[in-house]
């Protein structure tokens, strides 16, 4: 196409030398047409670059009509250098916009000469389509020639920068061809009004400059319109894409960089241009002038927006307001996003913690309670068939009783990631308990639960190395299948645990679950549901037995006992009905229940003026129960009894269930001056670490070592020992299931406080214990309270203290 042009041009260079020369004042008229058409110019920035819309379309025509083409082919190249001059361009500039239009003034001419003859005196239709054929090429030809030059110059492609000026030059180049055709049928009219020509162009020149600078406008605050919204979003990085990309289009700049400093103390860098942000193997930024501006208000130290350019710019009023303003909404829009992304990550950690095991990081119940609801559902929509395995470790609690806590937890650790192990990808491993695992197998096609229990079996008998130790995890695994044992999480659990039970004492150690397994926790389900209309109807009543000094005899408190008045089976002992409860979701409301009753006569003594503490056994599952100190402190209030008057009795087992938890319930019910006794001591797990971690007033020293002090020196010395230790440690002594002379004389010798047992005292109403006298005769023999069930030494060690 170049070359085409250019052979054209040399055509009518030619073509000069042989026609005729025009009248002087054509070529003076002509000239000026050109020169005036070069200085009426708008402006308008393209990334760097200024571009310039003029009247040539306008003064092309015009000067078609007035001089031959060749003439004005001559003429076109020395006004336009001209022009450049006086508005000051560059010398390579202006050569290049003066050979430029040259080349589009003659393919116009020659184009529009070869359909008619411009120069004629006659107005027709002929002339202007003559003229229009003119224009259109004219246009053509600049504004390739223009958009290749900023593109090559800017190392862009030539289809979007051709398209920037598109929309520009048709408006413009539509008005200058309806103002020169305008003036030709005006000249041709009545040559006088030509004069009015100037305030023609003028009016022109307004509109066009107001019609441009509004469609600016227009797209720039479109622009800015679009940006900013993007800026709800709630990603950093899509936040920071949009600014990059929305910068750059709106200030036509060349490369963005923005530079942010979170709120969490972080330092983040995002570049790029109008394609997006560039990835890390980036181009460098151009070499050329940058402009930068604060993120967010000038006060703070959020960071930096910089906008980098390929040539001088400046920007007006208006974008500098509007840059700001990006500015500082960037600022805001990225600081709330890394605060969503920092809450978000936040909340799924607490969700995560709240399925995970913190010991070993497999799931928990409730993962086990959630994920297993979702499997079983699909299970029965699906038609498949699954199986819960109950992995019980046999002799884990010897491993805390001879190694501590730390070995035991790595040991914990260990058999979870073996059980995770020797599972497929679909199975579910969660710790329950302590010791206690679960496998959710979700599909068992294909795979029998019971091959699966014999690998995990296998698989945990292989010795551990632990601390240069090697241990062994024997487990026992019970077995229960869906749908058709149960279809629920929580009955899977139970069966599951019923089928453990058996397998405890089997060959295989693994059971699996039968409809004829279930009949003791039927019973025990019978009992509960028996036991929560008892409470309703208050069958349930307190035995007391008493605790003395052990040498002066004063009755200093009393153990609160329950019994059931069943009304079929007579007067039941704890023994009948306490293991059911103390497994059930009744404990709670059960031991609340105790503790009112006990209060209430705990009341009545204290207003007689018989200073007697009340003593309660705690169960496991209620040391777990987080609202237990607020209840026992309400019952407190309710009935005005001291705090300092109530003693709860726990034991080491019950403390080891969850330290985390019982810690906390343990220091509130202190918190309030409720007094603790460590019941059972000697039998736990750990008695001493229990002594210097549990904050206990009173020690009781399990009965199993007083019957035995006697005849045992080993017993003996256990007796002994904690006596002296417990008063080291400013602790009360109580000594259990004291029975004869001889064993109360030694507790006397040994210097024991307190004591309690058939010796002092059976189990009795509150009304006999509300007759006894302040002080006991020591060594004496108190008849039997009338309805007081008879219970023999060797069932005493197991019965619960309620």
């Amino acid at each position: 196409m170049t070359a085409g042009a250019l052979a054209v041009c040399a055509g009518e260079l030619i073509a000069l030398w042989k026609g005729p020369a025009p009248a002087v004042w054509r070529i003076g008229l002509a000239a000026g047409l050109l020169l005036a058409s070069r200085l009426a110019i708008v402006h308008l920035r393209f990334r760097g670059q200024r571009i310039d819309f003029d009247w040539g379309e306008g003064a092309l025509l015009l000067c078609l009509v007035l001089l031959p083409t060749p003439w004005l082919t001559l003429l076109t190249p020395v006004c336009l250098a001209a022009a450049g001059i006086v508005l000051g361009r560059p010398s390579v500039k202006t050569v290049y916009n003066a050979a430029s239009a040259t080349v589009a003034t003659a393919v116009a001419g020659t184009a529009a000469n070869a359909l008619y003859d411009t120069t004629t005196t006659a107005l027709s239709w002929r002339l202007v389509g003559a003229l229009g054929v003119a224009a259109l090429l004219f246009t053509v030809v600049a504004d390739l020639s223009a958009s290749a030059a900023i593109a090559l110059s800017q190392s862009e492609r030539l289809l979007p920068t051709l398209r920037v000026g598109v929309g520009m030059e048709l408006l413009t180049g539509a008005g200058n061809v309806c103002a020169a055709l305008a003036v030709v049928a005006i000249a041709r009219f009545d040559a006088w009004l030509v004069i009015t020509l100037p305030m023609l162009v003028g009016a022109i020149q307004i509109t066009y400059s107001s019609r441009m600078r509004a469609q600016h406008e227009r797209h720039a605050w479109t622009q800015l319109e679009t940006t900013t919204r993007a800026f709800t979003q709630l990603d950093p990085l899509a936040v920071a894409a949009a600014a990059v990309t929305g910068i750059a289009e709106l200030f036509q700049a060349d490369r963005v960089e923005v530079r942010f400093r979170s709120p969490n103390g972080h330092n983040e860098h995002y570049s790029g241009g109008r394609e997006g942000l560039a990835g890390p193997a980036q181009d460098p930024p151009p070499d050329g002038p940058t402009l930068t501006v604060p993120l967010g208000r000038p006060d703070e130290d959020a960071g930096t927006v910089t906008l980098h350019f390929r040539a001088d710019v400046t920007l007006n009023a208006r974008e500098s307001h509007a840059l700001a303003t990006l500015a500082t909404a960037l600022a805001v829009a990225l600081a709330n996003a890394e605060r969503y992304e920092t809450t978000r990550g936040f909340a799924e950690a607490k969700a995560q913690e709240a399925v995970t095991d913190s010991l070993t990081g497999v799931g928990n119940r409730a993962l086990l309670r959630d994920a297993g609801a979702g499997v079983l559902a699909e299970a029965v929509q699906g038609g498949r068939a699954g199986a819960l395995l109950l992995v019980d470790l046999d002799h884990f609690k010897e491993v805390n009783d001879t190694l501590g806590y730390d070995t035991g937890d790595r040991l914990l650790v260990e058999v979870a990631r073996r059980l995770t192990g020797s599972v497929d990808g679909p199975d579910l491993v969660v710790r329950l308990g302590s010791h206690e695992f679960a496998v959710l197998l979700a599909d068992a096609a294909g795979r029998a639960p019971e091959h699966v229990a014999e690998r995990l079996i296998a698989c945990l008998d292989e010795p551990m190395v632990l601390d240069g130790l090697l241990l062994h995890a024997p487990a026992s695994i019970g077995i229960a299948g869906f749908p058709g044992d149960a279809g629920d999480v929580r009955d899977l659990l139970r069966l599951a645990d019923v089928a453990l039970l058996r397998a405890k004492g089997s060959a295989t150690r693994w059971v699996r679950y039968a409809a004829d397994q279930d009949q003791p926790h039927a019973d025990r389900l019978a009992t509960v549901e028996e036991s929560r209309a008892a409470m309703a109807n208050g069958e349930f009543v307190l035995y007391y037995q008493p605790k003395v000094e052990v040498r002066t005899g004063e009755i200093t408190g009393a153990e609160a006992l329950i019994r059931w008045h069943h009304p079929t089976r007579g007067l039941l002992s704890p023994d009948k009905f306490m293991t059911a409860i103390e497994h059930s979701a009744l404990v709670h409301d059960f031991t609340l229940n105790v503790l009112r009753m006990g209060l209430r006569d705990c009341a009545g003594w204290l207003a007689e003026q018989a200073a007697r503490s009340l003593a309660v056994n705690l169960s496991p599952r209620n040391l777990l129960h987080p609202g237990l100190p607020d209840a026992v402190l309400e019952l407190l209030r309710t009935y005005a009894v001291p705090s300092t008057q109530l003693v709860l009795e726990v034991t080491e087992t019950a403390i080891m269930s969850d330290l985390d938890t019982v810690d906390t319930v343990l220091a509130q019910l202190r918190a309030g001056g409720v007094q603790l006794s460590l019941d059972d001591f000697g039998t736990g797990y750990s008695s001493l670490t229990f002594l210097s971690r549990i904050p206990v007033d009173e020690v009781k020293i399990d009965r199993s070592f007083v019957s035995r002090m006697l005849t045992s020196s080993r017993d003996d010395v256990v007796v002994r020992g904690t006596i002296s230790l417990a008063r080291g440690l400013g602790l009360r002594v109580v000594a259990e299931g004291v029975e004869t002379r001889e064993e109360h004389e030694r507790l006397v010798e040994l210097g024991c406080e307190r004591a309690q047992g058939y010796f002092y005292g059976r189990p009795m109403p509150v009304e006999v214990l509300r007759e006894l006298p302040a002080i006991l005769p020591v060594g004496g023999h108190h008849p039997r309270p009338t309805g007081v069930i008879p219970v023999p030494r060797s069932a005493q060690a197991s019965e619960p203290a309620r």
